[in-house]
């Protein structure tokens, strides 16, 4: 039980002082910047037709789009770049409890944080979509004839982010909403765990760099439709890519296995670092 408070008392602090920076301000105006580049035109297209939309169309269209997802993870990698943060009090807290207790407790600061970040961009990409937006869960005739019918007028009001074709006739827009939030929570949870991984083995660059290698490249995979996109993170957040003949190839469940196992291998990786690494007792690495 004492752990288990200690692990919380960790987690608390380290949560406060992610979300008080300064940064958070940052990545929430480009996130607002994003919405309105690419929300506002369908919004706008969907009041002048007077075809309402659902209000999780906006998002999964952002999500599903090979560029935005890529803004959305930079911006992601902007909160966590120098995570986990050595106090000038870390000597202190290490010797009240052990390096394993401090190490979940880091962990589970940044899995609060990327519940916090997922909850920004439902917000952020699902506000707008409100006074023209309805909550059953089905498809927009809007989006689903898009393609054929409203492709012109899209040009006309510049809309750039649709949901896939390939999505809604695979899923449901709340089995959609559900299942891209867990994907991408597992996303966000294997790119924390990397800079972990880095800053106990004294190597934050590298692990910027590493997080930098998975999101391009799994970024450069998807635009070439290369089977081998499967086992970049990038891939398996996005719906559509897994609707396609070529993801067919792997089981079904196969995104939730990859992240599965993925931060449990990192996560085992962060255990034996800081077990038998070193951490300096005065903060520095």
């Amino acid at each position: 039980m004492q752990a288990i408070k200690q692990i919380f008392q960790v987690a608390k602090w380290s949560f406060i002082d992610w979300l008080m920076d300064i940064r958070q301000i940052f990545v929430l105006a480009v996130l607002i910047c994003i919405s309105n580049y690419t929300v506002m035109p369908l919004v706008n297209m969907s009041k002048d037709k007077d075809v309402p939309i659902n209000i999780l169309e906006p998002f999964l269209a952002n999500i599903n789009s090979v560029y935005i997802i890529l803004i959305i993870l930079f911006c992601w990698l902007v909160l966590i770049s120098d995570y986990p943060k050595m106090e000038g009090n870390n000597g202190y807290i290490l010797i009240r409890i052990n390096r394993i207790t401090w190490l979940i407790g880091k962990i589970l600061a940044f899995v609060f944080g990327a519940i916090v970040y997922l909850a920004e961009l439902v917000i952020v990409f699902t506000a707008r979509a409100l006074g023209s937006g309805f909550f059953a869960n089905g498809w927009s005739y809007l989006m689903r004839d898009y393609m054929e019918k409203y492709s012109l007028e899209g040009d006309i009001y510049k809309i750039i982010c649709v949901v896939r074709e390939d999505i809604f006739n695979h899923y449901l827009p709340y089995a959609a909403f559900r299942k891209t939030l867990v994907l991408l929570l597992g996303l966000l949870c294997a790119l924390g765990l990397v800079m972990t991984a880095a800053s106990l083995s004294k190597s934050k660059l590298e692990g910027l760099l590493c997080n930098l290698i998975l999101i391009v490249g799994g970024f450069l995979f998807v635009q070439t439709g290369n089977p081998s996109c499967c086992w970049l993170p990038v891939a398996n957040v996005m719906l559509g890519e897994q609707a396609t003949q070529l993801i067919r190839l792997v089981p079904k469940n196969f995104s939730y296995i990859y992240f599965g196992v993925l931060c449990a291998m990192l996560f085992v990786c962060c255990l034996i670092l800081v077990r038998w690494g070193q951490v300096q007792k005065d903060g520095e690495r």
